[in-house]
């Protein structure tokens, strides 16, 4: 099957004829012009090993990842250095595939925001990085933001779920509602959220409000940076 595109090369348009295939190859190197120096870098490691129904996930992770950047106002051939460097270049083809399964906002800001922080952050080595974008791949949302809450004290902890309606049962069972007692399905996923972070050493403690992040979930919860 093929289909006209029409890409913008300058000041000019160019229509071309192209299947399926050619479309995804095509469209990733469209930021070329949206992300400049993003687009030549990841184009071919991109179109060669995702499925083309998933590439527009990694468009957005990668626009937001260029607008998180240029927000920072650093030296653009600091940070064209760092990119093109062998580590990052290892570190992004871990993330992609993360990028073309991220289907909530949430998700595709967290990747951003720790390849962000890859970049500009060098208190610490490659391996470290990896470390933590291999833990974010095998956190779910909620266990994100549960990891979130036990990285904060006090009120900050309740801004955490004043705005979150998709998991409310988190917050009953946290705080123990009397009002509402959770459902036997809810605190199994729950203990499952909360095992989760247990088995990754993400967090500790006794239990309840006096469970806190470890080391490592606090450094995770820095470069994913989470927000309520």
């Amino acid at each position: 099957m093929t289909k006209l595109l029409s890409l913008k090369a300058g000041n000019e348009h160019i229509e071309i004829e192209t299947n399926r295939s050619d479309y995804a190859a095509i469209l990733i190197r469209g930021l070329v012009g949206a992300v400049p120096w993003l687009g030549p870098l990841t184009a071919e490691l991109i179109t060669t090993r995702i499925p083309n129904q998933k590439i527009d996930r990694i468009i957005s992770v990668l626009k937001l990842l260029e607008d998180k950047i240029n927000f920072l106002e650093l030296d653009k051939a600091y940070i064209e250095t760092r990119f093109t460097s062998e580590e990052f270049a290892d570190l992004l083809e871990d993330a992609l595939p993360q990028a073309a399964r991220a289907l909530s906002e949430e998700r595709k800001e967290y990747i951003a925001n720790l390849l962000k922080n890859s970049l500009t952050r060098e208190d610490l080595d490659h391996a470290g990085k990896k470390k933590l974008l291999a833990l974010l791949g095998e956190l779910l949302d909620p266990e994100i933001i549960l990891l979130h809450y036990y990285s904060l004290q006090g009120k900050g902890r309740e801004r955490v779920f004043a705005f979150e309606d998709r998991y409310p049962f988190i917050n009953k069972i946290i705080h123990e509602d009397t009002y509402r007692q959770p459902d036997v399905e809810e605190e199994i996923l729950f203990s499952s959220y909360r095992g989760k972070l247990v088995m990754n050493s993400l967090i500790m403690g006794t239990g309840g409000i006096t469970e806190h992040t470890s080391a490592l979930g606090e450094l995770l919860v820095k470069f994913v940076e989470p927000k309520p």
